[in-house]
């Protein structure tokens, strides 16, 4: 995984793994109340499948450490399934 740093804003741009479907890991973490923006709507072509948008709020918590550690735990789980 690389992470993007934002220049100058408060969102966080996340490539995954290629294997990994941004929309799919979207749908399961809105299953958990967890809100991730896949990168697929960023773009009018479909690129940007295996990115992730993260908006980060001006307070960082322990209930965002949390959630981003189950999105986490939610793609590996994905690799996973991939490789049986």
């Amino acid at each position: 995984m690389r992470a993007i740093d934002p220049a100058g804003g408060s969102t966080l741009w996340l490539e995954l793994p290629s294997r990994i479907d941004s929309q799919l890991l979207f749908k399961a973490s809105l299953d958990e109340r967890i809100l991730i923006v896949p990168g697929t709507i960023f773009s009018a072509s479909g690129s940007y499948r295996n990115y992730i948008r993260l908006n980060i709020p001006a307070t960082w918590g322990a209930q965002h450490s949390l959630a981003l550690q189950r999105v986490g735990e939610i793609a590996s789980a994905m690799l996973r399934e991939f490789k049986q």
